[in-house]
């Protein structure tokens, strides 16, 4: 009798208690159980005729489902904002009836995923997995994808938590050729939630510097305005620096000139060495001690900023196995990567094998804290040099800036090697990137013109080492851009010599293989007009290696996005939503020429972009677009504005070189009656909040007339 009241209470204990872990308390307790429920729709789409028979869906601000050889629907992610510190209990996902769309359709399959290197091995897997998932999914009349939303787990961006939601809008039942449109998802959140007050949380809430990028990111942004206030007044942080450099002992001096420039132009920089890091943080290794101090920091400090400042043996970046079944050190395919220091809110080694950045193994949610780029050298010479023309560099406005030269190669021909697949010609990246970013800018371009089947595409030169080299050496670009094959120390063109065996098949033996740039020429290119590069292409930007990327940076570059490794591109890219590293490529000069982004903002926002909209997760155990995600950093400044800034004064919005109540009125002008903006805007951010708005109004009259804090010093 005992033993069964014993059973029974014990039962009626341990249902309490999961009740009150997962269900929550009242609201006079510590844990409450709340709901968020929003609705995702798509809007107006087209379906076009490809010419081939088959047909593609544009959906408005949409990307692709690209999972090779399935077909390439409309996919995305969204991003959902959740209260700080919520707990998710469950997610719920309900679309409106499917409604069939009239016809019959033939859907586009998403291109075979290729390396940009020559490993006939890789390319050979890549075409047979491309056709395995074709005749897998095309022979079958089950409803592709098999559901309209998936949950995607949970991230952060600072101090803001999300959940991200992916949403499918069409289903495609490919043997009957029908079609259905689902318009919207209804996302009901259940998470429990406890409310923390400590000192810690809330200088987390005071934290604004991702503010302006999390306004674009999160869904219901206005809505977590109301969670991620802080809950009551808070004293102003002792230090703040929205600029970090990390460098060794010995390099303090030379990266001296670019601290003091980058305070005269409105950021606070603080200086920390390794040597400092080791004495006073725990890790595995220097990375982990690193990265532990950079999530001890960023939110106190407010740092928005990184720059590295040493090679790969002084400061190394962290080595990725994307491909969880390939842990050898030195294989092509594990690259090294500095995004392990910006993101900063996961855990980069989630299954614990001491294997980092496994696809499907380890929960990296790619959101980074912070905009990272290196001066990837460890002499004072050559840093102090670097830092003098990255100087010269911002300070400089001209013209010459707007002029870009772009290389398109080959990738690889239609049918080669007997594999009936279409042709990918990076000229077709350039010529998009002209028609929607470079209006007004002078250009030249340079396309594979040489043997059998070369480009179609119309351009100013062919494609080759002397034209390369000869033209860039003797114009000033501000922005060079190429896609095409590499290796650690060059960039190379692939092109048909000729038919030998006359079977109209491009095959293997029939290729020619010839640089067009490579370490040594970067010698005579004109390094008082750098260049901003992105060089799409493998490995050249391979850290243990005196590679294309850093030499570049000692002379003809002022910033380059390069990958560390092996970078993977989709087959005939067609445009920005085909996917692959061109894709990479394409966004980042959107968010640097067209949106005006500083390069490593740049790359940051293309990196979201590639996650959210070119959706790559589904149920195929494809680990290459996680490796383009980590192979592509920046050798350069990551705060580099590319059209150049004039030192000023915080709060002198009207460049008077005062500050009193004409800035003010300049302010209001501009806020509420489409005055001039402050030039820079970074004069009119008084409160360092990313953002000019009314509480810079508010902040200057109350310095002023108050005796509230100077401007750029909240």
């Amino acid at each position: 009798m005992f033993e069964s009241r014993y059973r029974k209470t014990l039962w009626v204990i341990l249902v309490l208690l999961f009740l009150l872990t997962f269900i929550g308390m009242s609201a006079d307790g510590n844990i409450r159980a709340e709901n968020l429920t929003l609705t995702l729709s798509a809007g107006e789409y087209q379906i076009l005729d490809t010419g081939k028979g088959e047909q593609k869906i544009k959906l408005e601000d949409f990307g692709n489902l690209l999972v090779p050889g399935e077909p390439m629907l409309p996919a995305r992610t969204f991003v959902i904002a959740i209260p700080p510190g919520a707990r998710i209990l469950s997610v719920a996902i309900s679309g409106a009836k499917a409604i069939p769309i009239l016809g019959r359709y033939l859907i586009k399959p998403a291109s075979a995923v290729l390396p940009s290197n020559e490993r006939e091995d890789i390319i050979r897997e890549s075409r047979l997995k491309w056709q395995r998932n074709y005749e897998a999914t095309y022979s079958s009349d089950a409803a592709y994808p098999g559901y309209a939303g998936r949950y995607q787990g949970t991230g952060g961006l600072r101090k803001y938590d999300f959940v991200r939601v992916a949403y499918f809008p069409f289903s495609y039942r490919p043997q009957s050729g029908r079609l259905f449109f689902t318009p919207y998802l209804t996302v009901s959140i259940d998470y429990s939630l406890t409310p923390s007050f400590n000192q810690r949380f809330d200088r987390c809430m005071s934290d604004t510097k991702g503010d302006q990028r999390v306004s674009q990111l999160l869904l219901n942004y206005q809505q977590a305005q109301e969670w991620y206030l802080p809950k009551h007044k808070l004293e102003a942080p002792k230090q703040s620096y929205d600029y970090l450099i990390i460098t060794t002992d010995a390099l303090l001096n030379a990266a001296t000139p670019l601290v003091d420039w980058k305070d005269s132009i409105g950021y606070t920089v603080n200086v920390v060495t390794t040597t400092w890091i080791q004495s006073n943080y725990t890790g595995i290794d220097l990375q982990q001690k690193i990265r532990n101090f950079l999530i001890d920091k960023y939110l106190d400090w407010q740092i928005e900023y990184l720059l590295l400042v040493g090679d790969n043996n002084s400061i190394p970046m962290r080595r990725c196995y994307p491909n969880p079944s390939d842990h050898s050190s030195g294989s092509e395919y594990s690259p090294p990567t500095d995004y392990y220091y910006a993101e900063l809110t996961s855990n980069w080694d989630s299954d614990g094998d001491g294997f980092y950045g496994e696809y499907g193994q380890d929960s990296i949610d790619f959101v980074p804290e912070l905009s990272v780029g290196r001066i990837p050298f460890s002499d004072s010479a050559s840093v102090a040099y670097i830092c003098r023309k990255l100087i010269n560099f911002e300070k400089d406005s001209s013209s010459w800036k707007n002029n870009a030269l772009l290389l398109g190669a080959i990738s690889n021909f239609a049918n080669e090697d007997d594999t009936g697949l279409p042709r990918t010609d990076g000229a077709v990246l350039m010529e998009e990137m002209i028609s929607d970013m470079l209006t007004g800018w002078s250009h030249t371009t340079m396309y594979e013109k040489e043997g059998l089947d070369s480009s179609t595409y119309s351009c100013d030169y062919p494609l080759n080492w002397t034209n390369v080299v000869s033209n860039w050496s003797a114009n000033d670009y501000g922005v060079v851009n190429w896609w095409a094959h590499g290796s650690y120390d060059a960039a190379w063109r692939k092109w048909w010599a000729g038919d030998y065996n006359d079977n109209d098949i491009p095959d293997g033996g029939e290729m020619y293989w010839d640089t067009f740039i490579q370490n040594s020429d970067v010698s005579s290119l004109d390094d008082n007009h750098p260049a901003i590069i992105f060089s799409c292409s493998c490995n050249n930007a391979w850290p243990e290696r005196i590679n294309l990327a850093k030499t570049l940076l000692k002379n003809g570059s002022a910033g380059i996005v390069g990958a560390t490794r092996i970078s993977w591109y989709n087959e005939n890219w067609e445009d920005e939503l085909s996917g692959g590293n061109a894709s990479m490529d394409y966004y980042f000069f959107y968010y640097l020429i067209h949106q005006g982004e500083k390069v490593g903002d740049a790359l940051f926002s293309a990196r979201i972009h590639y996650y959210n909209y070119l959706f790559w997760s589904l149920n195929d155990p494809d680990w290459t677009p996680q490796a383009n995600m980590l192979d592509f950093c920046l050798y350069g400044d990551p705060a580099l504005v590319r059209e150049g800034i004039s030192p000023y004064i915080c709060g002198d919005c009207n460049d008077d070189e005062n500050i009193d109540i004409g800035d003010v009125i300049y302010l209001i002008n501009y806020l509420y009656k489409n005055g001039s903006a402050p030039n820079p805007w970074q004069a009119g951010d008084v409160n360092t909040s990313g953002v000019v708005d009314i509480g810079d109004v508010v902040y200057l009259i109350n310095y002023m007339f108050k005796n509230g804090l100077p401007p750029c010093e909240p």
